[in-house]
């Protein structure tokens, strides 16, 4: 999931003249998920959702101490071998 802001548009118009509509963004389970905004039309026929995904900063951690640690690893082999 791209981080940022981004929009969901829903229109339903099956049997307009006769439905009641009702249409809801559920709690995300994420944490980097906040709904922002939700927006209906009148007859509720029509929503937009606006939401804000955080960027995960996690894989990006995981890759800098994964290459530190390898880093290190090698610095104490090559130098236990005298390299």
């Amino acid at each position: 999931m791209l981080a940022g802001s981004h929009q969901l548009f829903f229109r339903n118009t099956h049997l307009a003249g006769h439905s009641a509509y009702l249409a809801n963004a559920l709690v995300p389970e994420s944490p980097r998920v906040a709904v922002t905004v939700q927006r209906r039309d009148s007859d509720q026929s029509a929503l937009t959702i606006e939401y804000a995904v955080r960027a995960d900063s996690i894989p990006a951690l995981a890759w800098v101490l994964g290459s530190l640690a390898a880093g290190l690893l090698m610095l104490r082999f090559t130098r236990a071998r005298g390299i």
